[in-house]
């Protein structure tokens, strides 16, 4: 292959950049701008969309959580199966108290329903009940006929409201009514309000039920259905095309960024939106940040290609960029390899003869030469790693057969060998001892290595000892039953002496008698 120069090519490719760089730049900056501009308002109206549903799944889960708890309680339970309201009065108002006092629920509204959708009670408006709500409460039907836990937005006469309702059991687990947990949207417009943020909770104004709402509390062809209101959020959203923002998906003023969101009932209905919006100076930073770096990066790309222009003939032997930088991450990755940190090198490929094209033959070269020491250093590492678990488990006749060019890996290879020669040489000599030791054999003894110490001449030593011990009790126990012998001798000729002596005995008395 013939030789080229770095330089050369640098100095070549560098021209033919620089006189394209600049006629492009200007209009990629352009469309990178616009795009920008429109990838942050889409992520701000996706923000917006997942804040959104995890504030109001927070609520809902709380709704029906405590609806299910209170459901549970046997006074609401005994209440509802003998038509006794003074008694879900007193309960609900305990629990009330209770969530007053330890949580952050201040107004909590409960509402008891009988098996039949009828109000049994309502503990903010106690005097109001018997009312039949199987009309227009499809939430409670649903609750009904699943008799399941249900959590959803439903239509109340001041608006949107979130409900948690659980169905009510007696104890033979018959289902005698239902009960529901309401709550308003006023927190989370507060989270909101707290993140200098804004949110107008809007029911259609097709929906609307009774007199509660007014003209002051309507937008458009929406009816706001919460108390906390920002005005100036409030006011600005009323010249907003509705259809264009549905349409669209968010708008822009000079004051305020604004999307919106479907608000769904249980069944799937649209029964209003989430309104959501943001300080248009908020978003505005965020875009003015990027295209500004935008603006500095083509600026400096200009200034930069200039000046390499013109000093490039000066600068052309010095250069030298991409074989250097490619030789540079290679060899770091070689570093790497070398010493431990990584257990492969990917070898860079070749496609030049130059001087940076040499140095990667050479380290590809040397590369290969110590990948290859490297596998046999580890086949003997294996090995090792193999002979310790054996040798861990007692088994002493393994050795390690793999080599190595490694002269310290050789040392350990035979030092290891070496070692396991030994232990299984003082091995053997134990079990064939103790081996003679259970065959009541207590004249051999170990053959002590002079090279032992420590704890494995303790041990040989002991069992030698040990041998003695045994063959001296052995002994000590002959001794004993010869003596036993003995004795039992001379017991029974005693005995059989005796014995005589009576027959006599008993003979001369009867010649007496």
């Amino acid at each position: 292959m013939k030789e080229s120069s770095i330089a050369n090519k640098i100095l070549l490719r560098i021209l033919i950049v620089a006189a394209i760089v600049i006629v492009i730049a200007a209009g990629v900056s352009y469309y990178l701008v616009m795009g920008m501009k429109k990838d942050i308002e889409l992520q701000t109206q996706e923000h917006f969309e997942i804040l959104i549903k995890e504030r109001i799944k927070a609520k809902l889960d709380i709704g029906i959580s405590n609806a299910v708890t209170i459901s549970k309680n046997a006074d609401v339970i005994e209440a509802l199966e003998t038509n006794n309201r003074d008694l879900a009065i007193a309960a609900l108002s305990s629990i009330s108290n209770a969530m007053k006092n330890g949580t952050s629920f201040k107004n909590v509204k409960v509402h008891i329903h009988d098996k039949n959708v009828n109000s049994f009670l309502r503990n903010w408006k106690t005097e109001k009940y018997g009312d039949d709500l199987s009309s227009f409460r499809k939430t409670i039907l649903e609750v009904k006929n699943t008799q399941k836990p249900l959590a959803a937005i439903e239509v109340g006469r001041a608006g949107l409201v979130l409900r948690g309702l659980a169905p009510v059991f007696n104890d033979a687990g018959e289902y005698i009514g239902s009960l529901e947990f309401i709550q308003g949207f006023n927190s989370v417009v507060k989270d909101f309000k707290a993140d200098d943020e804004f949110l107008l909770v809007l029911m259609d104004e097709k929906l609307k039920r009774g007199n509660a709402l007014t003209s002051q509390d309507k937008i458009g062809n929406y009816y706001i259905s919460q108390k906390v209101i920002d005005e100036s959020f409030k006011n600005s959203v009323k010249s907003l095309d509705f259809t264009k923002l549905i349409n669209k998906g968010y708008l822009t003023d000079s004051s305020y960024f604004y999307t919106q969101f479907p608000i769904k009932d249980f069944q799937g209905n649209t029964i209003g939106a989430y309104l959501v919006g943001d300080h248009i100076k908020h978003v505005d930073t965020s875009f003015n940040e990027s295209a500004n770096l935008v603006y500095f990066m083509l600026v400096m790309m200009v200034i930069l290609t200039l000046v390499l222009v013109f000093v490039i003939y000066y600068l052309f032997k010095k250069i030298i960029t991409g074989g250097l930088n490619k030789f540079k991450r290679s060899f770091a990755e070689f570093l790497d390899f070398i010493s431990f940190k990584t257990n492969t090198f990917t070898k860079p490929a070749v496609y030049t003869n130059d001087e940076v094209g040499q140095m990667l033959v050479m380290l590809n070269e040397t590369a290969d030469i110590f990948d290859k020491k490297l596998k046999e250093d580890m086949r003997v590492i294996g090995e090792i790693v193999l002979t310790s678990d054996k040798v861990e488990q007692g088994i002493y006749k393994c050795r390690i057969h793999a080599t190595s060019e490694n002269p310290m890996i050789v040392t350990l290879k035979n030092t290891i060998n070496k070692m396991l020669d030994e232990n299984e040489r003082n091995m053997t000599e134990v079990v064939r001892t103790v081996s003679h030791f259970a065959s009541d054999d207590y004249r051999d003894k170990v053959n002590i290595n002079p090279k032992l110490k420590d704890k494995m001449l303790e041990v040989m030593q002991s069992i030698n000892k040990l041998g003695e011990a045994l063959g001296n009790n052995a002994k000590a126990n002959l001794n004993n039953g010869q003596t036993l012998e003995h004795n039992s001798a001379t017991m029974t000729a005693s005995m059989n002496n005796l014995a005589a002596k009576a027959n006599e005995q008993a003979a001369s008395l009867e010649e007496t008698a």
